[in-house]
Parts: structure tokens; C-alpha cells; sequence
């Protein structure tokens, strides 16, 4: 019963993915968090709770054009990160590879 109330797909027996299910934790204790301050999801005050100064995040991402180096910085909120642990023989160098500098060209090449 309490697990539903995290989410409500889960059933016991079956097996959920370890990052969904902290996901969906994470956005239990977010709305139980709102709802004792009585705070509206979506506003300001929302990213002011214990749950988004523990797990949020802000992801810069950064193109610099090769022409005439103008970069464009843009800033994006995010409670988790879906990094490539499988493909990397650490945490470290998943975070690395998921923070590469990547050169985008052909139909991705940045347009001054």
C-alpha cells in the first residue's frame, strides 16, 4: 500500500527500475513537501523546498560557435542525471563522457 502511494504503477513482486522508483520518490517528497507548506506546484516558492535544495541541479549547456566564437549558454533545472554507467568502468567516467565537449556538425552545426 505505502509503495503506491509513491507510485502508482509499482506493484510488490514485480520488478521496477531503481532509477524510476527514485524518480517517482523524489517527486512524492516534493508534492508532500508543497502540501505541508502550502505551496503550488510550478511556482517559485516551489523550488525553494527541502527536496529541491538537496537535488536540483542546474545543467549548463554551451555552444561556442567555430567561426566567430560567440557562445551561447543556456541553463536547465534537473533533479537527476541518466548517466551511461554500463558503458563506463566508473561513476567518474560515466560523468566525464556525459560532459564532454561535443562538436556539432553536419545538419547539428551551430548557425551564427
Amino acid at each position: 500500500q505505502n509503495l503506491r502511494q509513491i507510485a502508482r504503477s509499482f506493484r510488490i513482486g514485480r520488478q521496477e527500475d531503481a532509477h524510476e522508483f527514485a524518480r517517482y520518490l523524489i517527486e512524492a517528497m516534493q508534492e508532500a513537501s508543497l502540501k505541508s507548506g502550502r505551496v503550488k506546484s510550478g511556482t517559485p516558492a516551489a523550488d525553494t523546498t527541502f527536496v529541491y535544495q538537496a537535488f536540483q541541479g542546474r545543467l549548463r549547456s554551451q555552444v561556442t560557435c567555430l567561426s566567430c566564437k560567440y557562445q551561447s549558454n543556456t541553463y536547465d533545472p534537473f533533479l537527476d542525471l541518466s548517466l551511461e554507467i554500463s558503458k563506463a568502468p566508473s561513476v567518474d567516467k560515466a560523468l566525464a563522457h556525459f560532459t564532454a565537449i561535443e562538436v556539432l556538425d553536419g545538419q547539428n552545426k551551430y548557425q551564427c
